[in-house]
């Protein structure tokens, strides 16, 4: 019972730390001195685990974003 418990925790602290990044990203500017932490952290959360619609409520959000910023590293 214990394991469940550990990873239905696990679950939602994933999801509140993609939210708080996500919330994070999309507050900055793409040249924001922290934007890459934020984008890295993220980065080893997506290697983990997937994200989907059904985990990550801010998606389309998160979705923007990453068009951003590589948009503004393509240019």
């Amino acid at each position: 019972q214990a394991a469940t418990s550990d990873a239905v925790l696990y679950d939602s602290d994933r999801r509140l730390i993609v939210e708080i990044i996500s919330r994070e990203l999309s507050d900055r500017a793409t040249t924001d001195e922290s934007t890459p932490a934020y984008l890295s952290l993220l980065e080893l959360i997506l290697r983990s685990q997937s994200i989907t619609s059904e985990t990550c409520p801010r998606i389309d959000e998160l979705q923007t974003v990453f068009r951003a910023h590589l948009y503004a590293e393509n240019c």
